[in-house]
């Protein structure tokens, strides 16, 4: 179940296609703008200075590779004019913003770039802190996401404009058999997290692969966001966080980027206060109907477990009830238990994000409803 709970800042192993995407555009490399990612460059003040629609940051590399950008209101990066970009939609995960893959790999793994942007949850001030937590993830939970045999690298610590921005390479062995050397350019701002991964085949990286790698680290710009805004939840009754969007066609809280939804907002808000009671049974049917509600759920407690904080992540219990129609609620706290015991019966308000299958000591499965909260007391 933690895994499920560790910041999501990982790449996403993608499959080739043939979407294309408007805001692209292949550039000439006599009359583009190159743009330089340094440590002694203010990039905050160049992508001001941008129309960040209509910039085109590209260059040809020493092996005459040609690059397009791509242009919207959160970064830009460029990457080569061959790649094909990958309709994130399919995802069905909001944090994720932007893919592109290699339609003519070198190896069967399709080498691609992805860009993921969340809430800096844990107001991690490094790339190094955040990145600590990724190799734990990768090295403890990476072989369900095809990932085997994962090693670090390298980390280079990174300055972009006044942010401790960094670099982690690693290498895996792809389900497939493939081996994979994988880069990600990790930059936490106040509010947010930047992620962009490039994963390739080593047959890819060692032909070319650094090239890329540098070209499109250094054409990336970004365009943080001041704060979160959101809308306070009164008394369970408001479904409306601000900007924030809830993801309604996934259910898995593992997959459908709902637990960053709810922790944009418990944050940097007050500790929730008593939520409305509904029918526990018609929550776990239809936990879309209820989300950005404040709801409060009763039961046995047959898990109570506290975490020690890290700067790599924002759990620090989870407490899970069984409630007495039967329904297992799991919930996510940022904040640690108190007194809560196992087999206590206790009243735990939260938001709700979805469902998840959960393994047993049998050999099957147990479904939870996930629900994140700031508040463990009674």
């Amino acid at each position: 179940m933690k895994k499920i709970i560790l910041l999501l800042t990982l790449s996403i192993v993608l499959a080739g296609c043939n979407n294309s995407d408007p805001k692209e555009s292949e550039s000439s490399t006599n009359n583009s703008i190159p743009i330089s990612i340094t440590s002694d460059t203010n990039n905050q003040d160049i992508a001001k200075d941008q129309d960040t629609t209509k910039v085109q940051t590209t260059n040809e590399s020493k092996d005459a590779v040609t690059y397009t950008s791509y242009d919207d209101a959160k970064f830009s990066l460029s990457y080569p004019s061959t790649w094909q970009s990958v309709d994130v939609a399919t995802f069905n995960n909001p944090v994720i913003k932007y893919a592109v893959s290699n339609p003519n790999p070198k190896a069967p793994f399709a080498d691609n770039i992805n860009v993921v942007i969340e809430p800096n949850t844990s107001k991690a001030a490094s790339a190094k802190a955040i990145i600590d937590g990724v190799v734990e993830y990768f090295t403890q939970y990476g072989e369900g996401a095809g990932i085997t045999d994962y090693e670090q690298i390298d980390f280079k610590a990174k300055k972009y404009a006044n942010y401790k921005a960094g670099i982690l390479t690693g290498k895996y062995k792809h389900s497939t058999g493939v081996d994979v050397i994988m880069t990600q350019y990790v930059i936490p701002t106040e509010a947010e997290v930047y992620s962009i991964t490039l994963t390739f085949s080593k047959e890819y990286y060692d032909e070319e692969g650094q090239d890329v790698i540098d070209q499109v680290i250094d054409s990336v710009i970004i365009i943080p966001s001041e704060s979160a805004t959101v809308t306070p939840i009164i008394d369970g009754k408001s479904s409306d966080i601000g900007d924030l969007v809830w993801n309604t066609s996934n259910i898995d809280a593992e997959t459908n980027g709902n637990i960053q939804v709810a922790l944009e907002y418990l944050l940097t808000s007050s500790p929730l206060s008593k939520g409305k009671q509904v029918d526990n049974e018609k929550v776990y049917k239809a936990p879309w109907e209820y989300y950005g509600k404040a709801l409060t759920f009763s039961g046995y407690v047959s898990i109570a477990d506290d975490y020690p904080p890290t700067g790599d992540s924002y759990l620090q219990s989870e407490v899970v009830i069984i409630t007495d129609g039967d329904v297992i609620v799991d919930f996510i706290g940022t904040v640690p238990s108190g007194d809560i015991k196992i087999n206590d019966y206790v009243s735990i308000t939260g938001l709700v994000v979805g469902r998840t299958e959960v393994d047993n000591t049998t050999g099957g499965t147990y479904t939870h409803l996930i629900v994140v909260t700031n508040n463990m007391d009674q």
